[in-house]
C-alpha cells in the first residue's frame, strides 16, 4: 500500500482505492445525505438551491451527479465536466470534446496506415532506426 494526501483535506493516509481520507469519506457520505433527503422534498432544484438549502458546496453537490449517486432527471441543471484531453467544458457524460475526439479518431486512422505500410508511398520500405538496431 502506497501513502496518498487527500485530495480535499490533503491530510496524508493509506487507502488502496479511495482518492480522500476516512474522516473526508465519512464527512462526504453526509453531505449526500443531506442532499438526498432535500431533494426528496424538492427534486426539481437547481445546484444552486441546493447549495444554498443544505450547505454542501457545488462541487461536490456535480460528484454526487457525475458518480450517478443523484438522478439528474430531476434537476433544473446541466452538469459539465472538463475534456481529458484539453480541459475545455464538455457534458458531465462526455469524457472528451468533438476537437479531441476527432483528433484522437485521425491519430488512430493515420496510426493503421503506419502498421499497414502505408506511410511514404512504398510498402515494406523499413525506418532507419529500424535496421539500425539490428546492426545493418
Amino acid at each position: 500500500m502506497e501513502l496518498k494526501n487527500c485530495k480535499e483535506c490533503r491530510k496524508v493516509f493509506v487507502h488502496p482505492v479511495r482518492e480522500i481520507c476516512q474522516d473526508c469519506f465519512e464527512q462526504e457520505d453526509k453531505d449526500f445525505e443531506k442532499v438526498r433527503e432535500f431533494l426528496q422534498d424538492a427534486s426539481t432544484s437547481s445546484i444552486e438551491e441546493i447549495h444554498e438549502h443544505t450547505e454542501v458546496k457545488t462541487k461536490k453537490i456535480m460528484k454526487f451527479v457525475r458518480q450517478g449517486r443523484l438522478n439528474r432527471a430531476g434537476l433544473k441543471v446541466k452538469v459539465y465536466a472538463n475534456c481529458q484531453g484539453c480541459g475545455e467544458p464538455v457534458d458531465g457524460d462526455e469524457e472528451y470534446c468533438p476537437a479531441c475526439k476527432d483528433r484522437m479518431i485521425k491519430g488512430l486512422q493515420s496510426d493503421e496506415s503506419v502498421q499497414q505500410g502505408n506511410i511514404g508511398g512504398s510498402k515494406g520500405r523499413k525506418m532507419f532506426t529500424a535496421n539500425r538496431r539490428k546492426g545493418r
